[in-house]
């Protein structure tokens, strides 16, 4: 082997384990990093490991399935992917080096996770056809939260409305609902704010029975003072 041959390998050798590295740096920091063309499938050219374990399908799996068509992937939610079309679309008309978009993704399991796609426009080029690279977080639990949080304030709304309507003396009633689907925290949340009431203007029976589940319903009576 001659000098330059050598120099060669070790430089293949050294490309090969910065990728690796990096691969292995984006995964750990839980972000999936790819590179895709800017055609209509959105192909994935290269993603790092933590890419295809979000979709929970293997790389071979989403080879194979899919084609490394993202267009494909999202075929049983295209509003989801009408959403990054449009994001790079505005972005581009707009000047932008980059675009950002929050969508539902789906995945192997037939459930769906919310992700933060952030994008960058290259001048590379495969095929004549634009690059595009592209990180997504998982903002499933951030989605999650500020969606309870709107629906608590709906429901504290609706009993403050139901309060100031109904006459002295009269009684509103609520039942509270849990569990393993729906979660405690509405039913919390109602709770805090039925306890908060102001004793000289209301009160608040709370039908809390000792051998109810705790995820049985729980009948509530608000009497106006």
């Amino acid at each position: 082997m001659n000098a330059d041959s050598y120099g060669l390998k070790l430089n293949e050798q050294s490309s090969e384990q910065t990728v690796y590295d990096y691969n292995m740096l984006m995964s750990a920091m839980n972000v999936s990093v790819s590179k895709h063309l800017m055609d209509e499938n959105f192909t994935v050219v290269w993603a790092n490991d933590y890419f295809y374990s979000q979709t929970l399908y293997t790389k071979k799996e989403y080879e194979a399935i899919y084609r490394n068509s993202c267009r494909k992937y999202f075929a049983q939610y295209p509003e989801e992917y009408a959403k990054m079309a449009m994001a790079v679309e505005q972005a581009l008309l707009k000047g932008k080096s980059g675009y950002e978009c929050i969508c539902r993704m789906p995945l192997k399991d037939g459930s769906c996770s919310w992700i933060k796609v952030s994008g960058m426009f290259s001048d590379q080029k495969v095929n004549d056809i634009p690059v595009i690279y592209a990180t997504f977080i998982d903002v499933t639990e951030a989605v999650e939260q500020k969606e309870l949080q709107q629906q608590l304030e709906k429901r504290s709304q609706e009993l403050q409305a139901a309060l100031q309507a109904v006459r002295p003396g009269g009684i509103v009633s609520a039942i509270l609902y849990s569990g393993a689907v729906i979660g405690s925290e509405e039913k919390q949340a109602v709770l805090r704010f039925l306890r908060a009431l102001p004793l000289k203007s209301f009160t608040v029976l709370v039908c809390d029975f000792a051998n109810w589940a705790e995820t049985a319903p729980l009948p509530c009576l608000i009497l106006k003072k």
